[in-house]
């Protein structure tokens, strides 16, 4: 049976010193991310390039994949945040509107730190700590089928619980994909095609702003 991969800290820093080296450890830790990938990453690497003794790191972190798992946390709560607040803001609004306040959530949410998002998406392993990407999406979920019962009168699809998902991932990963594999289309232009698609989906009709 191979080891278990711990992914939580060792110690939480209390004092501002302590605080000051775990935040030295954690961009060093992105910026070796971002440079060689994950694999290649390690805890020597990320100490070298905090410019740390390995020992030092190992008083907070017991391996990469605890640093890389903190680093998460904080990415996530940055990009949940984010979500969270536009969600509640838009619930009081018409279903095509909100589709598209949404949609542009999302694009802001892979603009945080995107170079960092895509070695989370692309290249960490599912498991411990490490599998907190899930959460956001299922949280957004519970929120988007909260929004949806609301507009039950407005809606085609019977399963509200199915169609949230099916409306949150496809989001996700249009907004994602936009970004990373097509530079010829605009944002706004891609904002419009994934509202349509939605409230197409929805039942809700075009997503034109014209007249």
């Amino acid at each position: 049976m191979p080891p278990r991969v711990q992914t939580t800290p060792r110690k939480r820093a209390q004092q501002a010193r302590s605080k000051a080296m775990v935040a030295a450890i954690l961009k060093a830790a992105a910026k070796v991310l971002v440079s060689v990938g994950y694999d290649r990453a390690s805890t020597k690497r990320i100490a070298r390039e905090a410019s740390i003794s390995i020992g030092s790191l190992y008083q907070y972190f017991p391996g990469k994949e605890a640093v890389v798992a903190e680093l998460m946390d904080r990415h996530i709560e940055s990009v949940r945040g984010l979500l969270e607040k536009e969600l509640l803001r838009l619930r009081g609004e018409d279903l095509q509107r909100t589709v598209r306040g949404v949609v542009a959530a999302f694009f802001r949410a892979q603009h945080v730190d995107p170079a960092l998002r895509r070695v989370f998406i692309e290249q960490v392993p599912r498991i411990g700590k490490l599998n907190r990407l899930a959460e956001v999406e299922s949280r957004v979920t519970d929120l988007a089928r909260a929004y949806l019962q609301t507009r039950r009168h407005e809606i085609a699809r019977t399963n509200l619980d199915l169609a949230a998902v099916v409306v949150v991932r496809t989001i996700a990963h249009l907004t994602y994909h936009a970004l990373v594999d097509d530079a010829k289309s605009s944002e706004t232009a891609w904002i419009e095609e994934i509202t349509t698609l939605v409230c197409a989906y929805l039942g809700g009709g075009s997503s034109s702003t014209e007249e």
